[in-house]
Order: structure tokens, then C-alpha cells, then sequence
């Protein structure tokens, strides 16, 4: 068996520096509250690759780390062909679904994450805290909720790339908007990820980590690096030990599932397992 976790390891780590090889891009993640402390890693590990957005910036776990608990998500515009790629054309609901589902399957083989996908009722995409947006019915949407707006356009081919998505910390002070994420229409978005123009499934797994409470790395490999890493589509998504270790010091070890409200191609599946069996040999300290 140990064997067999080395060679999956091994796997994961070559293809993690092939990955690294690509272009990176900013990532801009938008804490709910201005926040006046440093964030902290909750570990006595020296250099532990993680940051922690700091105490209380988690989902509700009354269980206690390792127990289960379950986050709902859901799609307010994110499907409705506002997202284009990179011939202007809208890109599929079934390809989001798709690799939103391998996103959040990252996250659910290392720590014990049900996802679970609801309805959304639509509606305005609310840009910060708001007491409008707080007196929704909560069961209108999701915790973490998707959505696609300007933010700001376009990079320049070879310049430097600026924010490409944004998310919102789950602290208990965030109201409706904690947990949510904000995906740029007006960027591009390509299967295979470039410096200006971004892909979803590796985005969108960074900033899934902000939603869950995760600050940005110090580990430039990692997903939760600042420069959020680009895949190459379907299948092509991975953690990074420091971003498992980061998530299992909120939540603990464990593992948890993903149930979209629609099925999803499977390239997803074999993933997991991969993932999971490289978690279980970088498991962090609390």
C-alpha cells in the first residue's frame, strides 16, 4: 500500500511542477470585513505552506474537526452564457458544471466537505456587504454562491495580469455575501489556461479555498498560491500538500463528497483518488 501511495505521489508531484512550468496570474480575494490582524497558521510546523485568514473564518463545524458538515453551493448567473471564451463564444453549462464539480471534489477528497449543490433563485449580484442582500430568504441560494460580473476586463497579452475572480471569507460577520465568489466577464476564459486569458477549474479551486478560509500560501506551487496556477481542463486539477494541510487545519482530515443537482462527466472520479491518496501523506498538524 505504501508502495502504491509513493507512486501516487510521485504522479501528483510531476504533474504539479509541469503545471508550474505555465504561466500564474493575480488572483484578487476580497476578505467580507476589513480585517486588522495578520492571519495566522495554526500549526508548530516552522513552515507549515499554509495561511489561515485567522480564528472563526470557517463554515460552522459543531462537531469539532474531522466530523462531517455539509456546505451548500449554487449558481446565480454563472450558467447563463455570460462567461465567453476565447472566440466570444459563450461557454457551455455542462463544461462549468463539470469542472465546478472537480473543483469542489479537490477539497471534499482531503477534508470531510459535503458539497451540495441548490437552487438559486437569481437575481442582482451583490458586490459587498448589504443589508438588502442579508434580508433574502437564505434558502434562495447557496453558501457559496457563483456568479460572473465586470470586474476589470481584459489583460494585456504579455503585461501583468490583475484579478481574475474574487471571493468572500465565511467569517461569522459577513452576512449573505461570505463564501461568495465573483467570476470576470470580462475576461476571456480558455480550457486550457494562459497569463491573460484564465481557466475556470483552476480559479475557481483557488478561490473555493478562500471561501472555505484559507488565505493565500506561501508555497508557490500551491493552489492558494497568490497567482492562482492554470490548468489544463477537465481532470487536469490538483492540491498541493500545503493547500491540504491549510484546509485540514480548519476542518481536519477526512473525506467528503460533492452532489451537484445535475450529473456531471466523470473525469472526476479517477482524480480524487489520486488527490486523496497524496492527502493522506501530508496530513498537517492543528
Amino acid at each position: 500500500m505504501s508502495r502504491i501511495l509513493a507512486l501516487f505521489a510521485s504522479l501528483v508531484v510531476w504533474v504539479a511542477l509541469a503545471e508550474h512550468a505555465q504561466a500564474c496570474s493575480f488572483c484578487a480575494a476580497m476578505g467580507c470585513t476589513p480585517c486588522d490582524r495578520a492571519p495566522v497558521a495554526a500549526t508548530d510546523d516552522p513552515n507549515p505552506g499554509y495561511v489561515l485568514q485567522g480564528d472563526g473564518v470557517q463554515w460552522p463545524q459543531p462537531g469539532g474537526d474531522g466530523t462531517p458538515i455539509t456546505i451548500t453551493y449554487s449558481y446565480n448567473n454563472f450558467l447563463d452564457g455570460g462567461m465567453l471564451d476565447p472566440s466570444n463564444q459563450p461557454i457551455a453549462a455542462d463544461f462549468i458544471r463539470q469542472v465546478t464539480a472537480e473543483a469542489f471534489g479537490l477539497w471534499a477528497a482531503v477534508a470531510p466537505l459535503h458539497f451540495v449543490e441548490v437552487p438559486d433563485a437569481g437575481g442582482r449580484v451583490f458586490v459587498g456587504f448589504s443589508a438588502a442582500y442579508n434580508a433574502l430568504p437564505q434558502d434562495g441560494f447557496g453558501q457559496i454562491r457563483i456568479s460572473h460580473r465586470f470586474i476589470n476586463g481584459t489583460d494585456e497579452q504579455n503585461g501583468m495580469p490583475v484579478a481574475k475572480a474574487l471571493a468572500w471569507f465565511p467569517a461569522p460577520s459577513a452576512g449573505a455575501i461570505g463564501g461568495d465568489i465573483h467570476f470576470d466577464n470580462g475576461d476571456r476564459w480558455g480550457i486550457v489556461g494562459t497569463p491573460s486569458q484564465p481557466d475556470i477549474l483552476g480559479i475557481l479551486t483557488h478561490e473555493i479555498g478562500h471561501a472555505l478560509g484559507l488565505a493565500h500560501s506561501t508555497t508557490s506551487e500551491a493552489a492558494m498560491w497568490f497567482a492562482a496556477p492554470r490548468r489544463s481542463g477537465p481532470g487536469t486539477g490538483m492540491l498541493w500538500p500545503a493547500d491540504i494541510a491549510g484546509v485540514r487545519a480548519i476542518y481536519g482530515a477526512g473525506i467528503g463528497s460533492v452532489t451537484p443537482l445535475q450529473l456531471v462527466p466523470e473525469p472526476t472520479a479517477a482524480l480524487l483518488v489520486v488527490v486523496a491518496a497524496f492527502g493522506v501523506a501530508c496530513t498537517g498538524r492543528r
